[in-house]
């Protein structure tokens, strides 16, 4: 989940009853007259889930998941994609140094920021 604000997502980690959360602040601001990159990444997981968070950015949080009522663990990377197309290479980098480093089952989840097809994207810059 992209978030601007840790507090409001305490708030609802509370109020949800969710057993726990980890969250990257936002960077900069946006007003209407100036507009300064913002960043930020959070993942809220409930009560039958034991999380450790290994590495994390401004572009992913990296855990391993262990669900005790299966015996199973599991890698996620919650990824969050360049949106500037002269700095994707970055996150293609950053995906694939996981994935060269998974030894358990891995589930990759987020917001690549990659269009497939340009019938696909709606408004903006082309592709």
């Amino acid at each position: 989940m992209e978030t601007k604000k840790k507090v409001e997502l305490q708030v609802l980690h509370f109020m949800k009853g969710l057993n726990g959360f980890f969250a990257i602040d936002c960077i900069g601001h946006a007003s209407a007259v100036n507009l300064v990159q913002v960043a930020g990444l959070t993942i809220l997981w409930g009560s039958r889930l034991n999380v450790d968070v290994g590495s994390s950015s401004l572009h992913h949080i990296d855990l391993m998941v262990i669900v005790p009522d299966l015996n199973e663990r599991l890698c996620v990377t919650c990824l969050y994609g360049y949106a500037e197309a002269n700095e994707k290479f970055k996150f293609w980098d950053l995906l694939t140094s996981f994935s060269k480093a998974a030894t358990l089952p891995w589930l990759t989840i987020g917001d690549f920021n990659q269009v497939l097809r340009p019938e696909d994207k709606l408004g903006g810059n082309a592709i």
